[in-house]
């Protein structure tokens, strides 16, 4: 134990815990790489937070939330060059208004093919389409509203 913003170096692992007043209430642990940008964090709730993307082996974890009005936009995207297939989950809402589902793609890094697998709706969410494309060496899910404002939130699974 050091003084604050001690630099600690390991090739092992490392276990810290930061209570700045003793009561086990506010333990942090924080990883961050050399310009101090936060990487990781678990606050005193015990809840991780990854800042950018996250990697497991190979697959990928991310997600985007996004607000659409009247115009397509990009929710979501996964490299066509890394991962040849996605499971988009997403949760699309407006007031009591909300669609929640998946769409699974792939791709041969020229072409996509997609289907929504599973959606489950409250109340009239019609004025939301998906598509899936490819630019810019993306395979991208895409969402059209026709009316109004929607929020669009999208876990990302690349594989």
């Amino acid at each position: 134990p050091g003084a604050a913003n001690e630099i600690i170096k390991s090739n092992g692992s490392i276990r810290l815990n930061i209570d700045s007043d003793n009561n086990q209430g506010d333990r942090v642990f924080i990883v961050s790489h050399h310009n101090n940008a936060e990487l990781f964090r678990v606050d005193e709730g015990g809840h991780g937070t990854f800042q950018g993307n996250v990697k497991v082996g190979n697959a990928l974890i991310d997600s985007n939330s996004t607000t659409s009005a009247t115009t397509t936009t990009n929710v979501a995207f996964v490299d066509v060059a890394t991962y040849g297939a996605a499971f988009f989950d997403y949760v699309v809402f407006k007031g009591s208004n909300i669609r929640a589902g998946t769409i699974a793609a792939c791709n041969d890094g020229t072409n996509v093919s997609f289907a929504e697998t599973s959606t489950t709706d409250l109340g009239d969410t019609s004025d939301v389409t998906f598509s899936v494309d490819i630019s810019g060496g993306n395979m991208r899910l895409r969402a059209t509203t026709t009316s109004s404002t929607w929020t669009i939130k999208a876990l990302i699974r690349g594989i």
